[in-house]
């Protein structure tokens, strides 16, 4: 898999990761995008 990673922080803080277009080894090309770096999103998460 070819492409970087590249960290960059938004006005609130939490960190965003780049991540370049590149194509899985099963096939499924991915477009470029931004992703938070982990344990940084506010998502449904598990709950106990």
């Amino acid at each position: 898999m070819k492409g970087g990673i590249f960290m960059a922080q938004t006005d609130a803080g939490k960190k965003k990761v780049y991540v370049q277009p590149h194509t899985k080894d099963d096939g499924t090309k991915v477009r470029r995008h931004y992703r938070s770096t982990p344990n940084t999103s506010k998502g449904a998460g598990k709950g106990k």
